[in-house]
C-alpha cells in the first residue's frame, strides 16, 4: 500500500482526477458532503485535461449515501454532485443512478435504489470500479455513523438509518 500526503484539498483532487482518468471506470460511487466537491469540480472543468478523457457515455453514477430532501435541497448529495459535475458533461440522464430521497417514506426511497442496484449489477454485491468516499468530523463516511445499526446490516445493501 502507498500512502500520499498531500498539502491542501486541490493537490488532493488533482491526483484523484489523474488516477480516476486512468482507471476508465463505467461504475462509480459519489460521496456527498463537502469533502469530494473541488475533484467533481476539477473533473467538470473544460479548461483541466481530465473531463475530455472520461468515457461520460459509458459511465454511471451511484451515491453512497443522501439525506432525506428533495434534489433541489441545499442539503441534498446528490444537488451538489449535479452542481459541481452531472450537469456540466455530456452525462445520459439514465447514467446517474441517484436515491429518490424526495419520498415521504425514507425507507421506499432506500427500496427502490436498491432494486435500482440490483437491476444494474449482476452479481449479489455490486462491485463498483470506482468508489469515492469523504471523510465526516466524527468519523462516519457514506452515512456510516459510529453505532448506526446500519453497521450490522447483513441482508440489505441499502438502508434509511435516518
Amino acid at each position: 500500500m502507498e500512502i500520499q500526503v498531500f498539502g491542501n484539498p486541490q493537490q488532493v483532487a488533482r491526483a484523484a482526477a489523474e488516477h480516476f482518468i486512468h482507471l476508465k471506470p463505467k461504475s462509480v460511487a459519489l460521496s456527498g458532503g463537502s469533502t469530494p466537491r473541488v475533484l467533481y469540480e476539477l473533473l467538470a472543468d473544460p479548461s483541466e485535461p481530465f473531463r475530455d478523457q472520461i468515457a461520460w457515455d459509458k459511465t454511471h453514477f451511484f451515491f453512497t449515501d443522501e439525506r432525506h430532501v428533495p434534489p433541489d435541497h441545499p442539503e441534498s448529495n446528490y444537488r451538489m454532485a449535479n452542481d459541481a459535475l452531472l450537469a456540466h458533461v455530456p452525462l445520459p440522464p439514465e447514467n446517474v443512478h441517484r436515491i429518490l430521497a424526495e419520498k415521504p417514506v425514507a425507507q421506499d426511497a432506500a427500496e427502490q435504489y436498491e432494486l435500482d442496484l440490483r437491476r444494474f449489477f449482476s452479481e449479489p454485491i455490486p462491485a463498483f470500479d470506482v468508489i469515492l468516499l469523504g471523510l465526516g468530523e466524527e468519523g462516519h463516511t457514506a452515512s456510516l455513523f459510529p453505532h448506526s445499526p446500519a453497521l450490522h446490516e447483513t441482508e440489505r445493501l441499502v438502508m434509511a438509518p435516518w
